[in-house]
């Protein structure tokens, strides 16, 4: 693998549906669509796109790197599912990251600083975690979470760890969130932050088989179609 490798981004969990080729941690292609909207069937046309603009085939890429979480149950499940298969039939590695330290890291912030991040969970509730971000990702330190819950108790939680920026929709939809931070920014992982911090587990990708994705709230079925709650 050469010291920049092709990697084939996915991100289905978040409010928009991402899709990208990076050089590395750089983006060459990108393609998003309306998550709420977009279905799983939409994920390989995107790639075929992207892979198109970008002036490869997809089957060309080093590795391919799926956000797992927290986030829409069926867009992880999808995504993640997609995704293996593709390794699979590519014989191509597939590395996880998770997508609240994506959504920190996507601020660009100097090291040091605390970001907290949150996405709409729905139903009153947020996907959260906090993050100092390290000089590299792989020196990210994860403060608290990830979880799901009220934004209420979740800004009382997080209070003593004085983030200095917020990060995700959850800033937007829910104003309760706003006494944690000084101030908020992006509403949803960038393809280069989902690249670079995958780019550390291409040495030692895990097996397919052990890749799952980090639901955080149990699914309607393990509920008995009951209301999601923490999990």
């Amino acid at each position: 693998m050469s010291a920049q490798p092709l990697l084939l981004c996915v991100d289905a969990g978040s409010p928009v549906l991402l899709v990208a080729l990076c050089r590395g941690a750089t983006p060459l292609a990108e393609d998003a669509a309306d998550a709420h909207h977009a279905h799983g069937a939409a994920i390989l046309p995107m790639i075929d796109d992207v892979a198109r603009r970008a002036g490869v085939a997809p089957v060309a890429c080093d590795a391919l790197v799926v956000a797992l979480g927290p986030g829409s149950f069926t867009g992880l499940r999808t995504a993640l599912a997609t995704m293996k298969g593709l390794a699979l039939g590519w014989g191509k590695p597939l590395v996880g990251v998770a997508t609240l330290q994506a959504l920190a890291r996507s601020t660009r912030a100097a090291p040091g600083t605390v970001v907290a991040a949150a996405l709409d969970a729905r139903k009153g509730q947020v996907y959260a975690a906090v993050y100092r971000l390290g000089t590299d990702a792989a020196a990210d330190e994860l403060l608290h979470g990830p979880v799901v819950t009220a934004p209420e108790a979740w800004a009382a939680e997080t209070a003593p760890l004085h983030a200095t920026l917020g990060a995700g929709d959850g800033w937007a939809r829910y104003p309760a969130l706003g006494s944690v931070v000084v101030r908020w920014h992006n509403a949803f992982p960038a393809a280069g932050a989902l690249a670079e911090i995958a780019l550390p587990g291409l040495a030692s990708p895990p097996p397919l088989a052990t890749l799952d994705a980090l639901y955080v709230r149990r699914s309607y079925v393990e509920l008995g179609l009951g209301t999601a709650a923490r999990g």
